[in-house]
């Protein structure tokens, strides 16, 4: 270790700032600079020349493209019992009442970039149709630090976040002021885990000053954390972004290479000879050229390629990316789509499929958690917090599947209720539409009638 690195280890420690929790500090940074197009830039650039580096943003759009995937149009909560009991009610009007499908969107999306997600609970923080709920808060991953017991990942200890902010000092100006919350499991004399949220303040980001102690009066703690995709080997998840940067290089690189080629050779440059003294000579192009003698010579000097292998490295390069990434291509399977069978797409989609599974079981645990402590907040035991219901967001032939619910309807091995859910239909609202439609029909005909049409 050099002199410098020994300042900064020690400039670390003085701080509080393992060199763990720096290293992630650099990776966010480095995952949210490619998620929003900053990336290296290939090609160097003299002054006065023009710039060819060309970027390419496949970052966002794998991790937007695997949010919707994951997401799809609806993502529902299924209670046990009715529509009508107060649990259903209660988690139903909880998130209307904080936007869900932005939530949820809003929450995934940082899981992707960053690899692991968050939400924060705050009962009774937001008014809906007159009544007060828990507001549901996605924390940034960056302003997170979670402290586990040092042999199991599982047990959390403590959840740490901070943040800067502007706040008046005691003449009135604006100061910045480092702002922390750790929220700390406690035991108590009873030998129960309990937590306790502590807010604190500092002027330099070493010194803390408490100034507000909160007890939380429950067993688990107002954060809830997940995996985005899981690693065994700590508590955070794996990005979507990770592996893929190298390889997002890498194109910008061959896209920026090729650019530059066609920048100074894809015009042809026409050379003569015989035509005078003069080294150089220019005609405009509504004038003719005219040479003498028996060597003169006009001709066009033109590439002799048109970058063809350099434009199939491109796009192999591209479709590495998305085979690195689990995501399928659509640009590579455009000619295809007509032609393609319900199984011929799962089979396209099956890595991609497995990538999504796999976040719905970390994602899908941390909400149904989420709605069991909802629950008990409000009241109630939170024994059956209920089951997360998905969409289906993988693509389908249409006429394809409705061919085979028929014949699963005719062999009589499926209900019409089942049927109809895995056609995309509510069995309740259809079946009372399919009653009314007699009715319906029959009363248009009687009033037609007594009007003398």
């Amino acid at each position: 270790m050099g002199y410098i690195d020994s300042i900064r280890a020690w400039a670390r420690g003085f701080l509080g700032i393992d060199q763990e929790q720096d290293k992630r500090a650099r990776q966010y940074e480095r995952l949210d600079d490619y998620f929003k197009g900053n990336q290296r830039k290939p090609l160097r650039v003299k002054p006065g020349q023009a710039d060819d580096n060309t970027l390419v943003n496949f970052c966002a759009l794998v991790v937007n493209r695997g949010v919707s995937f994951l997401l799809g149009d609806d993502v529902t909560f299924d209670l046990p019992g009715d529509d009508t009991t107060a649990e259903q009610e209660l988690i139903d009007a909880t998130w209307d009442a904080n936007k869900k499908d932005t939530l949820l969107y809003k929450a995934a999306l940082r899981a992707g970039k960053f690899g692991t997600g968050y939400f924060k609970i705050m009962p009774e923080a937001v008014q809906y149709k007159g009544v007060l709920y828990s507001r549901l808060v996605s924390l940034d991953p960056r302003l997170m630090r979670i402290v586990c017991a040092p042999d199991d990942m599982d047990n959390v200890l403590a959840y740490d976040m901070r943040w800067m902010e502007e706040r008046p000092d005691d003449m009135g100006r604006l100061r910045e002021v480092y702002v922390r919350e750790y929220t700390v499991s406690q035991t108590n004399g009873d030998g129960d885990k309990t937590w306790i949220v502590q807010s604190m303040t500092s002027r330099d980001g070493v010194r803390w000053e408490t100034v507000d102690e909160t007890p939380w009066p429950y067993d688990f703690p107002p954060i809830i954390d997940w995996q985005n995709l899981p690693r065994e080997d700590m508590r955070y998840g794996d990005s979507d972004l990770e592996d893929i940067i190298p390889i997002q290089d890498a194109y910008n690189e061959s896209v920026s290479n090729i650019r530059r080629i066609l920048r100074y050779h894809a015009h042809p440059k026409t050379w003569a000879r015989g035509l005078g003294q003069s080294n150089t000579t220019s005609w405009g192009a509504d004038e003719m050229v005219t040479a003498t003698g028996d060597t003169a010579m006009i001709a066009n000097l033109e590439m002799q390629s048109d970058l063809s292998s350099s434009s199939a490295f491109t796009l192999s390069i591209r479709q590495t990316l998305f085979d690195i990434a689990r995501t399928v291509d659509l640009s590579s399977i455009a000619d295809k789509v007509g032609a393609l069978t319900n199984f011929g797409l799962r089979v396209l989609y099956t890595d991609m499929l497995s990538k999504r599974n796999t976040k719905r079981a970390h994602f899908g645990e941390a909400l149904i958690e989420l709605n069991r402590r909802l629950l008990i907040i409000a009241g109630y035991s939170g024994d059956e917090p209920g089951v997360v219901v998905w969409p289906e967001t993988m693509p389908q032939n249409r006429l394809e599947t409705i061919q085979a619910v028929q014949a699963e309807l005719a062999a009589g091995v499926v209900s019409k209720q089942t049927a109809t859910g895995e056609l995309g239909r509510d069995w309740n609202e259809e079946s009372e539409r399919i009653k009314s439609q007699p009715r319906e029909f029959g009363g248009f005909l009687l009033e037609q009638f007594n009007q003398g049409r």
